[in-house]
């Protein structure tokens, strides 16, 4: 079931980071809004498909930023929800860099009980170098005067952040619960597939040496509660668990979908990465809400399939010798593409990032005394054969 869409509900944004992937010199029709005859088809369609399953949504108000919809615009777009939705059946939540958060805005967010998360890489030194305003100047004071004011009106925020090669990553992670006292955050990976890594210069072991750091904090002190999304993930593969992470090889991928501005309807935006450099047609499913016959049911079936095809249900063949294979699954499906065949069962692009990591999952959790619950049985079997080596060489 599809039960989450990332709505991308306008083309514009008041940063320019360097970074991103939507918001750039490629974005085409700028300043596009999604309309409200669009949104009237996705509440008038989503609304019936889930009440067909009987089951719950969210939808993710995303951009771009979507603040920059303006309040009354906005306003009018919940309202609408009214006639297609019963209450509790659909959840909605907003992704924003939180700089324009204003008493307003809270006001607006309680109201409507809208759940917030704000995009933030790290301390000022950190954040500034990369997520800047359209005159380049740093975005991170705006940004924490958005998260303080909306905590002082005790609304609870979680952080996403860009996990890079700049700054120790257990740094980050104490400024977030420590300084900033959130209660959870993320680390997402630089968009990258091996037609990209040609020429993007990231530095995976780089950013492995950041996510070991940040693994390493997290779980020095894993009684205080505090979440980190792709940590968790990996946790659960490691244990057998599905989940719907996508850069850590979901098994469930196909519970997302995206919404684009005209209506179109798109694969996560990795895939979109591919589109964009044109070594590829991925991103779009060919499905588009103002088509007469459009049925999420259908697009439930057809992104099914095309997230078989490119193998995401699946560890690439690359990776099936690999010792930790069962813990990073071969990360996002579209990390895996290659323009030299065109393919995706290879290893991921981010290996050197997700491998070192990888390993520390297991080795905490065979600390935790979690060993015999791991779901590879090759990996159990190999832990044994090391522990038993290690306490021979002890006698």
């Amino acid at each position: 079931m599809i039960h989450t869409l990332v709505v991308k509900s306008i083309r514009a944004c008041n940063l320019r980071c360097t970074y991103c992937y939507y918001i750039n010199d490629d974005t085409p029709q700028y300043g596009l809004k999604i309309s409200e005859e669009t949104l009237t088809r996705l509440y008038e369609t989503y609304g019936a498909y889930l009440a067909e399953q009987d089951g719950r949504g969210a939808l993710i108000w995303h951009g771009g930023e979507p603040l920059l919809l303006g309040r009354k615009r906005f306003q009018r777009y919940l309202d609408l929800q009214r006639e297609y939705f019963p209450e509790g059946r659909l959840q909605n939540r907003l992704q924003t860099n939180g700089a324009l958060i204003s008493d307003e805005w809270i006001d607006f967010l309680i109201e409507n009980d809208v759940r917030v998360g704000i995009s933030l890489d790290g301390p000022r030194e950190v954040h500034d170098r990369f997520r800047v305003d359209t005159k380049g100047r740093g975005s991170y004071d705006d940004t924490i005067r958005g998260i303080e004011r909306l905590r002082a009106r005790g609304v609870k925020v979680a952080v996403l952040s860009v996990a890079g090669a700049w700054e120790d990553g257990g740094s980050v992670l104490r400024h977030f619960r420590d300084e900033l006292d959130l209660k959870g955050a993320d680390f997402l990976l630089p968009i990258r597939n091996h037609a990209l890594a040609r020429g993007d210069g990231l530095d995976m072991a780089s950013i492995g040496r950041f996510l070991e750091q940040a693994f390493e904090e997290w779980t020095s002190r894993d009684e205080d509660g505090f979440r980190v999304r792709l940590f968790e993930a990996l946790v659960l593969n490691a244990l057998g668990i599905p989940h719907n992470y996508f850069a850590s090889g979901a098994t469930q991928m196909g519970d997302v979908a995206v919404v684009e501005t005209t209506g179109e309807i798109c694969m996560d935006t990795d895939f979109g990465q591919i589109d964009r450099f044109l070594h590829g047609e991925e991103y779009k499913s060919g499905f588009h809400l103002h088509d007469p016959s459009f049925q999420w049911k259908e697009v439930e079936r057809v992104l099914g399939r095309r997230l078989e095809a490119v193998g995401a249900d699946r560890v690439p063949t690359e990776c099936q010798t690999c010792r930790i294979r069962s813990v990073c699954r071969g990360g996002h499906p579209a990390s895996r593409f290659d323009d030299a065949d065109g393919g995706f069962d290879h290893r991921s692009a981010h290996c050197g990032a997700l491998f070192p990591v990888s390993e520390r999952v297991v080795e905490h959790l065979v600390r935790k005394g979690l060993g015999d619950h791991l779901a590879d049985a090759d990996l159990r079997k190999t832990l044994k054969q090391e522990s038993s080596a290690g306490s021979e060489g002890m006698v």
